[in-house]
């Protein structure tokens, strides 16, 4: 990696990064992180890299935007902390695993476990959000992953059918994505099946947490469940899970997760 090939990563991911920005999917600070996450992989991993984080990128804000059109947003608003607008800590929480697993390519001097750990940590990442978004639009009936007892749409740890069927569809299509773009057949496989396990898992973390350990809250007016520090114009009570555990550090754990399984299961798999 040079000076150049840097800057020149830099301004790609500025390119592509600055067109979501202007369809409102990023804030201001989430476009920077975005542009510092894309340059990094674009710089540091193997173009297939850059590949699968632009097929998340742009498929998860489609998804978002078809979500918009299929549920009323005063739905989500009512329960999720932050807007459709990604800020800085929700791109980092997603990405800043798969960049620093594009990092750890360079100092490994190509070692393909953390070839295998940067596509976990994105198929992770696009599982959740596959799996939330149309969870949202399509699913019915959304019920807590823990208690089994139904939860409003949006609640984190909350599940659907469809939602199953799109953390599968997530986890799948990034998979056969690497499969595609891996030409080494002898690794392109073993990847790409630990593409899938990552991705399920990590958002199999998700959920899991979301439904136990993320820090929810009561409205005291209306009694809504949600994720927000005020609700009715007051301020809502800790109702369960660990203080100051958001939805930013599920999400980080979910892509950790995704990381770590894709890359034991080729070093394994490789010896």
């Amino acid at each position: 990696m040079t000076i150049t090939s840097l800057a020149i990563a830099f301004l790609l991911a500025t390119g592509i990064v600055l067109p979501a920005y202007k369809l409102k999917l990023l804030t201001r600070d989430g476009a920077v992180a975005a542009v510092l996450i894309g340059a990094i992989i674009h710089a540091c991993a193997p173009w297939y890299g850059t590949l699968c984080l632009l097929f998340f990128f742009g498929s998860s804000g489609y998804l978002s935007r078809n979500r918009k059109k299929g549920l009323p947003a005063s739905i989500v608003d009512d329960v999720v902390a932050k807007g459709d607008k990604r800020d800085a800590a929700q791109v980092l929480a997603n990405g800043g695993v798969a960049a620093l697993c594009a990092v750890m390519i360079i100092v490994s001097k190509g070692n393909p476990v953390w070839d295998a750990a940067l596509l976990g940590a994105i198929a992770a990442a696009m599982t959740d959000t596959w799996s939330t978004e149309i969870g949202r639009t399509y699913g019915t009936n959304p019920v807590d992953w823990f208690t089994r007892k139904p939860v409003l749409a949006g609640t984190s740890g909350g599940i659907t059918m469809a939602g199953i069927y799109g953390s599968f569809a997530g986890a799948i299509s990034l998979a056969i994505l690497a499969w595609m773009s891996i030409t080494k057949w002898q690794v392109a496989s073993p990847v790409s099946f630990a593409v899938i396990f990552g991705g399920l898992l990590g958002a199999t973390a998700d959920t899991m947490l979301g439904s136990t350990l993320q820090e929810l809250r009561r409205c005291a007016v209306c009694s809504t469940t949600t994720e927000k520090k005020f609700h009715c114009g007051k301020r809502t009570r800790m109702y369960r899970g660990i203080k100051g555990f958001n939805n930013d550090v599920v999400n980080f754990a979910c892509s950790l997760t995704g990381a770590v399984t894709a890359g034991l299961i080729i070093k394994f798999v490789l010896g």
